[in-house]
């Protein structure tokens, strides 16, 4: 095995240990990058990149030489592990062109103010086989390296963009949903129904988004009293494991008078909620836990809360949470100050159409 994999003259052994850290850094990063194109099929690494933001949903749709990001990230590794076993001085040229690579992507995930946590990782793991690999005699190549391949991947990177004007206006239009005709359980309604500002949820209690703009949503409907309609839908991902049973759960609590109070707790615990918990919640609200015991165990709910899920696909819905305000779907996730602006819009518009 040649030296250059130490980064200083060592033994035999010395050297088999950077080896052996390299392959190991190599296997982490294949894993990482392979998992990277399929977290969405696992609900517990897409409620982690959720939590984190949409960057790995984003970073899905990049390409470059036409082909996925995992994909090379994949092959990159292995090619990585292969050199340091079998020809150990390309491994300066690989780990140069790897850390150009990871400074292009870093920058552009920075511009686009969306973090991805398996591309942190594997930059991570790059940067660490670098410091294996490197000697202060490469530098300057592996410097070399690094810069060109920063260019090159920044003239070759793509990502999805949306379709131009003229492509958007030779696609057939779409009806518009109708959201007044959804079907409307009066115990999941906060507010009169002749107010001037009608909002409809839709969400999930394992979303970690709809954790995070729940807190927006008990700040504003408190300001907007009497002037505001609030409608919960369920919503709950095939990806979350629990979030239709805490949906019933909700419902059983709201047979009760406690679905808001039983709501606040769902979206506090947030992670996994087997039945022990949901009882532990209702109990906690000094509910009668006999009739909340019957009304979970005998899926009370169940085809409510199914019925809700086809609601929302007929209104187009395809994400966690979404709302629609006076019928118009809301692009994004709105802060506090972004719900307040858009209903004191939705106020005027309102306030406008009756004079």
């Amino acid at each position: 095995m040649s030296a250059l994999l130490i980064g200083r003259d060592t033994s035999r052994k010395g050297e088999d240990v950077n080896t052996r850290a390299v392959a190991l850094l190599c296997l982490a990063g294949a894993a990482v990058a392979v998992l990277s194109g399929m977290y969405e099929s696992y609900g517990m690494f897409a409620q982690l990149c959720a939590a984190f933001s949409d960057g790995c949903k984003q970073t899905l749709g990049f390409t470059l030489l036409g082909y996925p990001l995992w994909v090379l990230g994949a092959a990159y590794f292995a090619l990585l592990c292969a050199s340091v076993y079998f020809f150990p001085p390309a491994a300066v040229w690989i780990v140069g062109a790897g850390l150009g690579f990871e400074a292009e992507l870093a920058r552009t995930l920075i511009a686009m103010k969306a973090p991805c946590v398996f591309c942190i990782a594997n930059g991570v793991f790059v940067v660490l086989s670098a410091a294996f690999v490197f000697r202060s005699r490469h530098f300057w190549q592996m410097l070399a390296l690094a810069l060109l391949s920063f260019i090159l991947v920044q003239q070759g990177l793509a990502r999805p963009v949306p379709k131009a004007p003229a492509q958007a206006a030779q696609a057939a239009p779409q009806p518009k949903p109708d959201i007044a005709r959804l079907p409307i359980d009066p115990r999941y309604v906060l507010g009169p129904a002749d107010a001037p500002v009608t909002v409809v949820e839709f969400s999930d209690y394992q979303c970690p988004g709809c954790k995070r703009v729940h807190e927006s949503i008990k700040q504003v409907r408190p300001l907007y009293e009497g002037r505001l309609r609030w409608i919960f839908k369920d919503f709950p991902l095939q990806m979350h494991p629990y979030a239709a049973r805490a949906a019933q759960a909700a419902r059983c609590a709201a047979d009760q008078g406690k679905f808001w109070d039983y709501q606040d707790l769902l979206y506090a615990a947030q992670g996994d909620l087997p039945d022990d918990l949901l009882k532990q919640f209702a109990q906690q609200l000094g509910l009668d836990a006999q009739a909340f015991g019957q009304c979970l165990s005998t899926d009370k709910y169940k085809a409510a809360v199914e019925a809700s899920v086809q609601d929302a696909d007929n209104a187009r819905v395809d994400r966690t949470p979404t709302f629609f305000i006076n019928g118009e779907p809301l692009p994004g996730v709105p802060t506090l100050e972004g719900f307040k602006h858009l209903i004191d819009q939705a106020l005027e518009q309102s306030k406008a159409k009756k004079q």
